[in-house]
């Protein structure tokens, strides 16, 4: 699958990455090493995984590697490219 994401951090987009609540914590890193595999394809590096499962769980989201690379590409839609 080729997602229409590139690498970037949450900043280069104009989202501020969160400290997340402790209960959050767990998820996002099982979250982030899901995705790793797919967002190292595109050139991700481990920490621009991290801060978007940051900003994404903030975000009130939870799930699926598909969401998070949905949200990603929407942010990066929204015209706010590095």
């Amino acid at each position: 699958m080729n997602d229409p994401v590139q690498p970037d951090l949450p900043e280069q987009e104009g989202l501020t990455e969160p400290e997340l609540p402790e209960v959050d914590i767990e998820g996002a890193r099982l979250l982030a090493n899901e995705a790793r595999g797919r967002l190292h394809e595109q050139g991700f590096d481990d920490d621009e995984i991290d801060a978007w499962v940051r900003v994404y769980f903030e975000q009130g989201h939870e799930g699926t590697v598909d969401g998070l690379l949905a949200f990603i590409a929407a942010e990066q839609a929204a015209g706010r490219k590095p």
